[in-house]
């Protein structure tokens, strides 16, 4: 029986994630409060996925680690706008730990000694929303990596994905694994080649292989746990027109790279980003769409004003104009600033500070019982 792209299906195993969730009390930060959730807003189940996005969806929620505990919506959760939803490793060891907590002698490479420190990486996870979504069909957001100067970028390097940029947006567009002319693969390109950039580039760096985070060995190990899901080798058919095959490491590698391309699609999908913020459902009905929005509190309307007035975080978080009534702003100028986060000793190896992104607060307010995961390393 063939597998229909329903509307917002969930992988058994984490239908808790998305489930919507009643904000209870009212948060002492103004900001927390102008991007916090709406719990009026459409549900997961009111959003048609086409098979691309479908598989992404699967990918990003299935545990596709070693041990098999492990997800991308582990370290990006929904009831946290996309970060980290656990306080305590958010507050003081900062990065999340892998799906194997500790290294076993078998996993050491030769030479490496075995270390007490938590098997954990460096950074804290940015969220995935709001990055790069689609808009009237067309990509919208996140660029391209680009030196400052250049494109839309000002004075700072701007686009590109992680903290640093190094997921710049071609990498998997590079592979020319992705559309094959001689199979159906090829007549995606036209519909697919939206979804190139730095989501999918991101996604085949990659947490699957990474051994602080997902752990698996190889592509081709990816690969076949996913063949043998229950919904992996229908929703590839569906996607791609070529049956899923990890055969040989050719054939694993090609699989990898449009599993890279599918997560990009479901994260730039509307389910993922839903602009269904307070701020969001506040601007849209109102009157004449302007501040002070008849929705907000005066204490969430003052918020405002001290945001794109006195406080001046419009300077950094601003995407789409200087007043924030833009129906799409994001809160993000997607740049690079060192902003002199000094080194924090607690996260495990104690690693040398990175260069940060300002993330997005779209959201941020979502869940008030977490304390969020950033700037990176703090």
């Amino acid at each position: 029986m063939t597998m229909q792209a329903l509307k917002g299906r969930q992988p058994d195993n984490v239908s808790a994630y998305l489930k919507p969730r009643e904000i209870i009390g009212t948060s002492v930060l103004v900001m927390s409060m102008l991007f916090s959730f709406n719990s009026q807003a459409k549900n997961e189940n009111d959003y048609d996925l086409q098979p691309i996005e479908e598989l992404g969806k699967r990918l990003f929620f299935e545990n596709i680690s070693d041990p098999n505990r492990m997800s991308c919506a582990t370290c990006h959760a929904p009831n946290t706008g996309g970060t980290y939803n656990v306080s305590g490793v958010n507050l003081h060891q900062v990065a999340v730990t892998g799906a194997r907590p500790h290294l076993r002698p078998q996993d050491l490479e030769e030479g490496q000694e075995k270390t007490t420190v938590k098997n954990a990486g460096g950074l804290k996870p940015p969220t995935n929303q709001y990055v790069s979504f689609l808009h009237d069909g067309e990509a919208k957001g996140l660029q391209k990596l680009q030196l400052a100067g250049q494109g839309p970028c000002g004075i700072f390097p701007c686009g590109g994905a992680f903290w640093n940029g190094r997921a710049h947006g071609d990498i998997v567009e590079n592979t020319n694994l992705v559309f094959d002319a001689g199979d159906a693969s090829g007549q995606k390109a036209a519909i697919y080649s939206k979804y190139l950039g730095p989501l999918a580039d991101q996604a085949f760096a990659s947490p699957f292989l990474n051994p602080v985070e997902q752990n698996h060995k190889s592509k081709e190990d990816v690969c076949l746990q996913v063949e043998s899901t229950k919904w992996g080798k229908e929703l590839y058919y569906e996607s791609w027109g070529v049956s899923l095959s990890c055969q040989s490491d050719d054939e694993s590698a090609t699989a990898f790279a449009r599993f890279a391309v599918a997560l990009a699609a479901w994260q730039m999908s509307e389910d993922n980003n839903r602009f269904n913020s307070k701020r969001d459902t506040a601007l849209a009905e109102d009157d004449n769409q302007q501040f002070p929005l008849k929705g907000f509190t005066d204490l969430e309307n003052e918020g405002h004003d001290l945001f794109y007035g006195q406080a001046g975080c419009v300077i950094c978080h601003n995407s789409n104009g200087a007043n924030g009534t833009h129906p799409l702003e994001r809160y993000t100028d997607d740049s690079y600033h060192a902003i002199g986060v000094p080194r924090n000793y607690e996260l495990p190896g104690s690693p040398l500070p990175d260069l940060g992104l300002h993330p997005t607060l779209v959201n941020l307010g979502l869940n008030p019982d977490v304390t969020f995961p950033f700037p990176p390393d703090s």
